[in-house]
């Protein structure tokens, strides 16, 4: 599968976030990393908004020998994991968040895929909201709009239920009132017809 806006996105990060390279990692451990992790995990805005993350279970890595941080699916004694890799330069907040939003991605999509796609972009701006402030998911957006990253917003429903039953029951109403009088119309040309 290609992955079209994944530089576009990495431009827009390193717009806000500036570069992993240059700068300071948050965490010096991986300990530290997890207990970052287990408080996405643990914040009721978050299971709000990702049921299905329930249960999901990330094994970090050092990546002592890795060139960037990276989610994949990793297989240890014979069982899968879903797993997060994090070299030292690269352990900051934003990528684990970044990282996270790939395995709760590729739990919503069909057949699961590892891009930089719309559904990962709007994942990954509402764990940047959620975990390191509105203002911080604002400059991302901003930043996605420049660089032209693309997201599906989620829109508010219209009606609640009980609006869209009393819009239904009131056509429901209407129609019936028009069935009405086109039959005491049809009605009283019937009998003023001669016989």
């Amino acid at each position: 599968m290609r992955d079209n806006q994944k530089s576009r996105l990495y431009a827009a990060e390193r717009d806000v976030f500036g570069s992993s390279w240059s700068t300071k990692p948050d965490f010096k451990t991986l300990p530290e990393c997890q207990e970052f992790l287990d408080k996405v995990f643990k914040a009721k805005v978050f299971q709000r908004h990702y049921p299905m993350a329930d249960g999901l279970n990330i094994l970090l890595r050092p990546g002592k020998r890795a060139r960037r941080a990276y989610a994949t699916i990793h297989v240890k004694d014979g069982v899968r994991y879903n797993s997060i890799t994090m070299p030292l330069v690269f352990r900051n907040r934003w990528l684990i968040l970044h990282e996270l939003s790939h395995h709760i991605t590729n739990m919503t999509t069909k057949g699961g895929n590892y891009t930089h796609n719309h559904q990962f972009a709007t994942i990954y701006l509402d764990l940047i909201g959620m975990f390191l402030g509105t203002e911080t998911r604002r400059e991302l957006k901003r930043a996605y709009m420049k660089r032209k990253v693309y997201t599906y917003e989620k829109k508010p429903a219209a009606h609640s239920e009980e609006h869209r039953k009393m819009l239904s029951d009131r056509m429901k109403a209407i129609n019936a009132a028009k069935k009405a009088a086109r039959e005491a119309a049809k009605a009283a040309n019937t009998e003023d017809q001669p016989e």
